[in-house]
């Protein structure tokens, strides 16, 4: 090995590996690794992995409750709508991420996702053996709203009002936790038409989730992410002095 490449394959590392803690803390960072087809329909037993993974986020002492499709199929139908692909989950922060992948990846889970904007876990995905999906959704409040910075081109911005004080709905034997008012959450999230079922999943980066439909927690992002962030931060800021 030439001398020059003795030296340079160390300090590669070393950069690759500061730039990755930069950006985990200071940028927009995105970890995925699901090893198979997704998304995909539900397996059959996703309504025993929503209890498990529900009750281990109890037992945690983290507020949460079901949302998009899994609220609405539960909502709406009493059930989990077949062609959904993957269980839908919401908290709140301050959220003890660390905790929640330690146990869930301690009770059979493995870890598919985790996105990072500025320090803050966004998003966590697990999945299973059985290839379930276990998709939990991290929100910051500021101001009167609540907002995940979970993907560069697009954001979820719902009225903090929702995750104040969670409402509870019995489904197949298990009580899950629902936002409160969740009929006025569907209506937000997904119009005026939520009862009337459709027969696919739609795509959130889809224009008609911007425009057609009214989908009201759709905020897309014209420009850099992290810009974006700062400016709703600071608009706050201004609001409020």
């Amino acid at each position: 090995m030439a001398l020059s490449n003795f030296f340079r394959t160390p300090f590669k590392t070393i950069y690759n590996v500061c730039s990755r803690l930069y950006n985990y803390n200071f940028g927009f960072y995105g970890y995925y690794n699901i090893p198979f087809k997704f998304p995909k329909p539900l397996p059959p037993n996703s309504v025993a992995v929503l209890k498990k993974g529900c009750a281990m986020l109890d037992a945690l002492g983290v507020k949460h409750c079901v949302s998009f499709g899994t609220l609405l199929g539960i909502y709406r139908d009493n059930r989990l709508i077949p062609h959904d692909s993957d269980l839908d989950i919401e908290a709140v922060h301050p959220v003890d991420t660390g905790k929640i992948e330690k146990e869930f990846v301690a009770n059979g889970f493995k870890l598919g996702a985790k996105i990072v904007a500025l320090g803050v876990v966004q998003k966590l995905a697990f999945y299973t053996e059985d290839e379930v999906v276990f998709d939990i959704e991290l929100y910051q409040r500021i101001g009167d709203f609540v907002y995940s910075f979970h993907d560069k081109n697009l954001y979820f911005k719902f009225p903090a009002e929702y995750y104040e004080n969670f409402e509870q709905r019995p489904f197949s034997g298990y009580m899950v936790h629902v936002p409160r008012n969740p009929e006025s959450w569907l209506e937000y999230t997904y119009g005026k038409n939520w009862r009337v079922p459709k027969m696919s999943k739609r795509d959130f980066n889809e224009e008609k989730f911007f425009d057609e439909e009214g989908y009201g927690m759709h905020v897309k992002v014209e420009g850099d992410i992290l810009a974006e962030i700062g400016k709703i931060k600071k608009a706050e800021q201004l609001r409020t002095l």
